[in-house]
């Protein structure tokens, strides 16, 4: 039997990009793989990015 149980995760992503980079595209793709890493014990349901703040711009 299986129960269900939610948990609310920040998560610092720090991502290398070009000029013409589309960060939005790049977020909502990274909900979907986080969805589609669900495993034999463990089903994600749902993932949302709750706070969707550029925190630090900076070169390389």
């Amino acid at each position: 039997m299986k129960t269900r149980k939610s948990a609310t995760l920040t998560v610092l992503v720090d991502f290398k990009v070009g000029e013409k980079a589309d960060l939005k595209n790049v977020i909502e793709r990274l909900e979907c793989s986080c969805r589609d890493m669900s495993g034999e014990d463990v089903e994600i349901v749902k993932v949302e990015i709750i706070d969707r703040k550029l925190l630090l711009e900076a070169g390389d």
